[in-house]
């Protein structure tokens, strides 16, 4: 991740992950769906504050 994840975002890539593995289209749409408001966070926070290396 480009940023430290919050709890939400936790929650979400797991649920994430779990719809990807299934090997339906409609739970790899939503899984996809899930995905997006973690990595709009990511690549806004991105600019204000950096993970430690």
């Amino acid at each position: 991740m480009l940023t430290r994840t919050q709890g939400w975002e936790r929650v979400l890539l797991v649920l994430a992950s779990a719809l990807l593995i299934a090997p339906e289209l409609y739970s790899t749409l939503v899984g996809l769906a899930l995905i997006v408001p973690v990595l709009i966070r990511q690549f806004s926070a991105r600019g204000q504050s950096a993970v430690p290396a």
